[in-house]
């Protein structure tokens, strides 16, 4: 298997102060999920180590990634969608969370939001969710044959 190639020297990867970290990533096992690549599945060597590293980064400010916190959430899960009501297109409603189209003919679609502000989207044939708290469906501009719902 080729060797990867290796990062500029401006971003290779920096050992942390050894007072801030221990080098304990010897004993992080490699991870369980395969990666494909083009000569079948394999574990990256040394990813883990690569996570510990970037996160000690992190935490010493020798980096402008953000870290995770109550401030800045990793978005890991969104709760389900409760309700589903129609849109009739032209007529205000109250916004839900998200906007389902199933659209038969391709097409255009132009949103109202909720703070009255207008968007136009180009969907295709099929399934959409679209993450906007839409008032209602203008039909001046909107091209696609479609269903709309709003989910809350």
């Amino acid at each position: 298997m080729p060797r990867p190639a290796t990062l500029a020297p401006s971003l290779e990867p920096v050992m942390p102060d050894p007072v801030a970290f221990q080098p304990t990533d010897r004993n992080i096992p490699e991870p369980a999920l395969p990666i494909e690549t083009a000569a079948g599945p394999r574990n990256p060597k040394g990813l883990a180590r690569a996570v510990v590293l970037a996160i000690s980064q992190i935490v010493a400010g020798k980096t402008s990634a953000i870290a995770v916190d109550a401030n800045h959430p990793v978005p890991t899960a969104s709760r389900g969608y409760r309700s589903s009501t129609a849109i009739v297109v032209g007529a205000n409603q109250t916004p839900g969370r998200a906007v389902h189209v199933v659209c038969t003919t391709a097409g255009d679609v132009k949103i109202r939001l909720a703070d009255d502000t207008e968007i136009l989207i180009t969907v295709a044939v099929g399934a959409t969710y679209l993450p906007f708290e839409a008032k209602t469906i203008v039909a001046a501009g909107t091209t696609a044959v479609a269903t709309y719902r709003n989910l809350g």
